[in-house]
């Protein structure tokens, strides 16, 4: 009985090894996912306002919006964080917005890790922290060190901030979730990346 039963066992035993690396090579891709932060800020002069829109791009999607690094109206969070533990800021990118009127809007946003421990659960990922400022006509600062996201787990983003300068009016928009919302909320990322298919690039 044992010698009958044997090559049954060892073909069950092969099987099933076949079957966990299945299950590890099907993974493998998975493991390697990532996403960036980004931050993109739009001066919209038809409606005379400034709004800031963070946003997240998966895999192939934030290589592809990292290649337009030099757009003034984008930041790459990450690269506007602080470089390690001795750094109390992080160096800050600046969009300036001219506005109808001669008005005029600065934007900071720099980069923060949402865990001072980068190798902690959120350690890899970055918030951006926002301020705006009013230069012309009223110098003066409307949003302060807003952090757009507040926890990789608990939750709770920033989908949108807008300065209405007729009104003087700030109005921020949060989200339950626990990341940015996708590249598909932009309108400039979205715009120069087709432009840029478009081109071969």
């Amino acid at each position: 009985m044992v010698r009958r039963f044997a090559p049954s066992a060892s073909t069950a035993c092969q099987a099933l090894a076949a079957s966990f690396a299945a299950t590890v090579l099907a993974a493998a891709p998975a493991a390697a996912d990532y996403a960036c932060n980004f931050v993109e800020v739009q001066c919209d002069r038809a409606a005379n306002l400034v709004r800031v829109v963070p946003f997240r791009a998966e895999n192939e999607e934030c290589d592809r919006v990292r290649r337009l690094k030099d757009a003034d109206w984008l930041v790459d969070v990450a690269r506007h964080s602080r470089a390690g533990a001795k750094d109390r800021t992080a160096p800050a990118k600046v969009v300036t917005c001219e506005l109808a009127g001669g008005k005029s809007v600065a934007t900071f946003v720099r980069g923060t890790p949402l865990d001072a421990n980068l190798r902690g659960l959120c350690g890899a990922v970055f918030s951006a922290v926002v301020t705006i400022e009013e230069r012309q006509p009223h110098p003066r600062r409307v949003v302060n060190e807003l952090k757009l996201l507040a926890d990789c787990n608990a939750g709770g983003a920033v989908d949108r901030i807008e300065y209405f300068l007729d009104a003087q009016r700030v109005l921020v928009q949060w989200s339950s979730e626990p990341q940015f919302g996708p590249l598909e909320r932009t309108i400039l990322a979205r715009q120069h990346l087709k432009d840029a298919a478009r081109n071969g690039r």
